[in-house]
């Protein structure tokens, strides 16, 4: 048990890792790694007081544990750890595109993104298509080729 909760433990904090992907370089950067903390933190809170029980927090990692654990044999596997951190991953970058894209088009235009500097910096390179919007697939392109591909 206690090594289940170790590895949970681990999970969280290996997801909770990457919350900066449009982030400015300065204060935007912190303003947004903040922000994830603090939605995390409420998600967290289920009676809303203000605090994370050891109870709250037990229930908040055992669910993203049981997501992880495909086969449900209560054990993760490195490869259902990596896939559910990839899935994780995947979800905050759709999660952070959808918050930007207020108009719910599936598109950001320089509207949209002018509250994200770094990201406006580039947006001409980043729309591909030419078509004055960034989808999804050319910004995550966009990140692709500025890592030089790397995963």
């Amino acid at each position: 048990m206690k090594n289940i909760i170790k590895l949970s433990a681990i999970a969280i904090l290996l997801v909770l890792g990457n919350t900066s992907l449009y982030a400015d370089q300065d204060k935007d950067k912190w303003k947004m790694k903040k922000d994830g903390k603090a939605e995390h933190f409420k998600e967290m809170d289920t009676n809303q007081d203000g605090a994370v029980s050891k109870a709250e927090f037990d229930i908040a990692h055992d669910k993203h544990f049981a997501e992880m654990d495909k086969n449900g044999d209560g054990k993760l596997t490195h490869d259902e750890m990596r896939a559910g951190h990839k899935e994780s991953k995947k979800k905050r970058k759709e999660s952070r595109f959808d918050k930007a894209d207020t108009n719910n088009d599936g598109m950001l235009s320089r509207e949209e993104v002018a509250k994200i500097p770094r990201l406006l910096k580039r947006f001409e390179d980043i729309d591909t298509s030419k078509d004055g919007q960034v989808s999804q697939e050319e910004l995550e392109a966009a990140m692709k080729r500025r890592r030089g591909d790397r995963p």
